[in-house]
C-alpha cells in the first residue's frame, strides 16, 4: 500500500514535457508534475511568460508555435 510520501513523489526520476505549459491548464499541469517530483520542460509561444515560469520554477522553457509548423511532404 502506498504511503502519502510515495504518492506525492510518483513522478520522481521522470521527465515530462508540457506543450503550452506557460499559461492556463498547461501551467497548472506543469506545476503539478513538478510538485510530484518530475523534471519538467514546457513549451509555449510567449517568450515573456516562458521566461517568467522558468525563473520561478527552474523548468526548461522552449519557445515554439505548433500552429506554425511547415507542412511535411512525403
Amino acid at each position: 500500500m502506498p504511503t502519502a510520501c510515495s504518492e506525492a513523489m510518483r513522478f520522481a526520476g521522470k521527465t515530462v514535457v508540457v506543450l503550452g505549459g506557460n499559461s492556463g491548464i498547461g501551467l497548472v499541469a506543469a506545476r503539478a508534475f513538478r510538485a510530484e517530483g518530475a523534471r519538467v520542460a514546457i513549451t509555449g509561444r510567449n517568450e515573456a511568460t516562458l521566461a517568467q515560469v522558468a525563473a520561478e520554477s527552474g523548468t526548461l522553457a522552449v519557445r515554439s508555435d505548433m500552429g506554425a509548423s511547415s507542412p511535411v511532404r512525403i
